[in-house]
């Protein structure tokens, strides 16, 4: 949630490519909409360094697209995951969490149904964006 009733707020909202539709309901319903560049914003969260432009490790395909900083990436995703499992109150939080974003899907109302569906989303990947290294279906209620 960004605001009470009444108030204002901002947030940053993943859709999956099957979920943009849901853009256009909010826009009809007064959100003032801006999308951002992955690509971007990735560069300016991890700004390359010289080497990392000039590595024969790094792809063209990253180099190209700015996206050098990969392995920044993995390694705070890695930092994240470690950190979950290490401290058993954020473990408990991530799981917690997990499991209400899961339940979300499910419970969403009749009209966003068609929007965002439970059988869309991929467990493994949601599972990783909550510091989770554990599949799915190993996690405990």
């Amino acid at each position: 949630r960004t605001a009470r009733i009444g108030g204002k707020g901002q947030s940053i909202l993943f859709l999956l490519s099957k979920e943009t539709a849901f853009l256009e309901l909010l826009h009809r319903r007064g959100a003032a909409l801006r999308a951002l560049d992955l690509a971007r914003v990735l560069r300016k969260a991890f700004p390359e360094s010289d080497s990392m432009k000039r590595s024969r490790f790094t792809s063209a395909f990253v180099r190209d697209r700015g996206l050098g900083a990969a392995s920044e990436l993995l390694e705070t995703q890695q930092r994240i995951e470690k950190l979950v499992e290490t401290d058993p109150r954020l473990l408990i939080r991530a799981r917690e969490g997990y499991h209400s974003h899961v339940k979300a899907y499910s419970t969403h109302c009749k009209a966003h149904r068609k929007y965002m569906q439970r059988q869309d989303l991929h467990l493994g990947h949601l599972a990783t964006a909550f510091g989770l290294r554990e599949a799915p279906s190993s996690i405990g209620s």
